[in-house]
């Protein structure tokens, strides 16, 4: 058709249609350059959810869009550096919910409802995630760093005879207990321990590197904690030992003590 048009008609008719061209491209990309790093980063931060919780995060820059939202039924089992049985860890029954925070000033709050484990004999500790040895310690709140880093301080509790691995029979009083280290993946991390007993029978300062607490998820806080004999079974000593310095998985490690006393 264009070629029945006079010359200066097709000229015309091919400008306009390349003027109409030029301005939808112009609308659909903003009148600027496209921009891949800013599409990518719009793709992570819309799809958080959809790629579930586990996350493996960058212990300087907290890459990965941060840390997700996680909660559940934790067993916490702390091997002091005296303990050489894994079967013989001071455990805990913890409630843990993490909530993300939007603004970036943190990474998010954690908060934990802490509960002592049974002891069923000398270096032993029970197998039933429900057979408690008492009330709840706590409820605590802790804030984790942009760079995944936290401090859980449990106060200064003391853990009824029932609970002690160690010295069977015998109350442990704190006079401090913190939980230190780096939330590098979810849900499963670790910690070390900066925590001093002034009875057991003998004080005991607990804040070696040889000192290693696990987390463990074993269920979702939508259900009841699960109970029954088997619902936990302790760690090898190859999985305590493979988060010490120089292990194969060493424990991120931050908000250490300065020294540790010898008591």
């Amino acid at each position: 058709m264009l070629r029945q048009m006079p010359a200066a008609r097709r000229a015309l008719a091919l400008g306009t249609t390349t003027s109409v061209i030029t301005a939808l491209f112009l609308v659909s990309s903003g009148g600027s350059c496209v921009d891949p790093q800013g599409r990518y980063n719009d793709f992570v931060n819309n799809t958080a959810d959809v790629r579930g919780a586990t996350s493996t995060i960058d212990a300087t820059t907290g890459v990965d869009g941060g840390i997700p939202a996680f909660s559940g039924w934790y067993l916490l089992a702390c091997l002091p550096h005296i303990e050489l049985n894994p079967a013989g860890a001071l455990q805990m029954q913890l409630q843990l919910t993490f909530v993300p925070d939007t603004t970036g000033t943190t990474a998010g709050t954690l908060t934990t409802v802490a509960k002592p484990l049974t002891a069923t004999g000398a270096n032993q500790g029970t197998t039933d995630y429900s057979d408690l040895a008492g009330p709840v310690i706590g409820t605590f709140m802790s804030t984790v760093a942009t760079d995944g880093s936290f401090k859980i301080d449990l106060g200064t509790p003391t853990l009824p005879p029932g609970a002690n691995t160690i010295f069977p029979g015998n109350a442990i009083v704190f006079s401090q207990l913190n939980l230190y280290g780096v939330i590098q993946k979810t849900p499963d991390f670790c910690s070390g321990v900066d925590a001093i007993v002034t009875s057991q029978p003998l004080p005991l300062a607990l804040c070696h590197a040889q000192d290693i607490c696990l987390f463990h998820k074993v269920g979702e806080l939508s259900s009841p904690a699960p109970s029954g004999a088997g619902t936990i079974g302790p760690f090898t000593i190859d999985q305590y030992q493979s988060e010490l310095p120089g292990g194969a998985n060493p424990c991120p490690i931050n908000n250490a003590p300065a020294s540790c006393p010898s008591l």
